[in-house]
């Protein structure tokens, strides 16, 4: 906590103080050359006045703010509504709990108690308003159907490399991952379709090949995407089937990136194994259905929304767009 006075004036504030523990070294007693500014209904209070940034007992930077009023709130509001969520996500049902002679299995324990997994789909279809953020999706997963039998979970991935920049690109809601899969694997340019080659790993940029050796090169393209090289998982959501918190949903983890990009671990716990399993193994574009669920094939995949489907019926493109430069 921290005390402030305002001056007589009403215009500075000063003798900015905290409630308890010494002062930064440097600072005096009465004030730290803190000041206060006001300007009708906006303010901005800025901590101890500093030079640089730097880590520290008693150099955290700190500040209380009011922001100006915004005109044409609702203006802004329905754009922001149009932004797209650069990431990936698989929906996933299993079983809570599976009983099998008298062993049980509690929690998402064994990979026979996983009933089913989309393919990967983006986080937004090709409508201005189909944008799925992990806000939207947590909502999602409020009370969803059989939610004391029934566990749903989201799995959300970061595109990497070119993906993520053809995701970021004008022109990309209206394409499928598939759609930009082909195109950039078509493409002539180096940085397009080597990011499909089997030696392809992000970071790495390996010069052209001889213009003699391409074609043979070509050869290897693989027009796929592979889990934690083309895209990596993220976060983990779902909901609970515990009876005093039913239905209620629940971020599982999210992974962190260590100093440097290094030590990549969930946080605060590791998503089941079971689930990462499967994960790990399912192509990008194919449905993972139990054992017993695959007489339902047909069904199933004929009653998937557009948005869990791998090749979604293709919108109409506008008159004059191209592929998304990147």
């Amino acid at each position: 906590m921290q005390a402030f006075d305002v001056s007589a004036g009403g215009a500075l504030a000063h003798l900015m103080k905290p409630s308890g523990g010494a002062l930064p070294a440097g600072k005096e007693s009465a004030g730290s050359e803190v000041i206060l500014s006001l300007s009708g209904e906006d303010a901005h209070l800025d901590g101890y006045k500093l030079t640089g940034i730097s880590s520290g007992e008693g150099r955290q930077l700190c500040g209380i703010g009011v922001l100006p009023k915004v005109k044409g709130v609702a203006e802004h509001a329905s754009f922001v509504r149009t932004a797209r969520p650069i990431g990936l996500v698989r929906l996933v049902i299993s079983e809570r709990v599976r009983v099998i002679g008298k062993k049980v299995y509690p929690n998402l324990a064994d990979k026979n108690q996983i009933l089913y997994v989309s393919p990967l789909v983006p986080m937004y279809g090709p409508g201005a308003d189909q944008s799925y953020p992990i806000a939207k999706l947590l909502w999602a997963l409020r009370n969803t159907p059989g939610f004391s039998e029934l566990q749903v979970w989201w799995c959300v991935c970061a595109p990497q490399g070119l993906l993520a920049k053809a995701m970021w690109a004008e022109g990309s809601r209206e394409m499928t991952l598939r759609k930009l899969i082909d195109t950039f694997s078509a493409s002539e340019e180096w940085n397009y379709w080597s990011f499909f080659l089997p030696d392809y790993f992000p970071g790495i940029d390996r010069a052209p090949p001889a213009a003699a050796l391409i074609p043979e090169k070509r050869k290897k393209i693989r027009k796929t995407l592979v889990w934690e090289l083309h895209y990596r998982p993220h976060v983990v959501l779902t909901n609970l089937g515990e009876k005093d918190a039913a239905g209620k949903a629940l971020n599982v983890c999210r992974y962190k990136n260590g100093e440097g990009n290094a030590n990549r671990k969930a946080s605060p716990n590791d998503p089941p194994e079971p689930l990462t399993g499967i994960l790990k193994g399912l192509a990008w574009d194919k449905v993972y259905l139990r054992a017993d669920l695959e007489k339902l094939r047909a069904d199933i995949e004929s009653a998937t929304p557009a948005l869990f489907q791998a090749d979604p019926a293709q919108p109409a493109a506008p008159s004059g767009s191209t592929s998304p430069a990147v």
